[in-house]
């Protein structure tokens, strides 16, 4: 472990009642950083966020809500001041208990049952969780408009971009596919407002029920105890199924193809937790429709001067391309359970 995060920990560590005969730097890139606290009484993760205490304690505050819920979140430990997190040089720590399990293969069939179902507890756990005043409040509810209209927008002034560079390879399948892209992100636009998001949106402003954001086979763990969600730090009020469409994008872009079957698979796994309804379920095709894809892989060479292969953009082209039909029949043939 490089000497200033060793220092940095045991300061941080200092502030609580264990401890540990040993540190193990787990995660560190930036500021987010994970060591592993080896106590005589157990093993303990000590966290360091990645914001200032008044942004993180949204989400330190859902999660203990969470937590002493029952839900399947990890525990905090109180520092010795009796806080759920300790504040040093204007960054932010999180104690919890470690916990010993294996993550998730999205590829398989039986790891993605588990965590879809994990994720509907999820959100059914999360009901209820008001902000403290002092809170600063993370909110999506009711930006989804707002979010398609700009990525659209993005997408739009893009153009110009590989226009200028319009001799690469990159570029040329970005122009040659973007104007559809385009269309059908203003479809997508108009089906959203037609649909009844606005008020599913305000049934969960008052139910307050949370999105992870992050949710995959890297943020969720089997234990003895069942699947434990992990790292919470981006939770916010949402309709929970952005969670969902973003898991369902995952499987189809490890496939390769976009699978009625197994589209439907997941959503039955996830309503046999957390039902949806028949206009619920039309949201979710809507969220799916917007080619997400397609403007995310192009984020990083056109807003963000990364490099990406012509590959990666002609592949997040042809997955986008492909679901359009399916979706647009399965808003058609509604309800999509028997």
């Amino acid at each position: 472990m490089p000497e200033n995060l060793t220092k940095l920990a045991k300061r941080v560590n200092s502030h609580y009642a264990i401890k540990p005969y040993s540190m193990q730097l787990i995660q560190f890139g930036g500021i987010k950083t994970v060591w592993k606290l080896y106590d005589r009484n157990g093993l303990y993760c000590l966290k360091r966020l990645r914001h200032e205490p008044k942004k993180c304690l949204f989400s330190i505050e859902a999660q203990k809500y969470m937590f002493e819920k029952g839900a399947n979140v990890p525990g905090i430990v109180k520092n010795v001041y009796g806080k759920y997190f300790t504040e040093y040089k204007g960054q932010t720590f999180v104690l919890y208990n470690w916990l010993e399990g294996r993550h998730f293969k999205l590829k398989k069939r039986k790891d993605l049952k588990l965590l879809v179902k994990g994720l509907a507890g999820f959100h059914l756990s999360s009901a209820g969780y008001h902000a403290g005043l002092e809170t600063l409040i993370s909110t999506k509810l009711g930006r989804w408009p707002h979010q398609y209209s700009s990525m659209c927008d993005r997408l739009i002034r893009w153009k110009e971009t590989a226009q200028n560079k319009a001799s690469k390879k990159l570029s040329q399948i970005y122009l040659e596919h973007v104007d559809s892209f385009i269309g059908l992100a203003e479809r997508a636009i108009y089906l959203l407002k037609a649909s009844e998001y606005m008020k599913w949106v305000q049934e969960v402003e008052k139910r307050k029920t949370l999105c992870h954001q992050d949710y995959g086979e890297s943020n969720a763990l089997l234990t003895e105890q069942g699947i434990i969600v992990l790292d919470l730090d981006g939770v916010t009020y949402d309709l929970p199924v952005r969670d969902l469409r973003k898991i369902i994008s995952k499987v189809m872009v490890n496939r390769k193809e976009w699978h009625e079957g197994v589209l439907k698979k997941i959503l039955g796994w996830y309503e046999a937790v957390n039902p949806l309804t028949t206009e619920q379920r039309k949201v979710l095709l809507i969220d799916l429709l917007f080619p997400h894809e397609f403007h995310n892989t192009a984020k990083n060479p056109f807003h963000k001067g990364k490099e990406i292969s012509a590959k990666k953009l002609a592949l997040a082209s042809a997955l986008d391309h492909q679901k359009v039909v399916l979706l647009e029949n399965l808003l058609i043939k509604q309800p999509l359970l028997e």
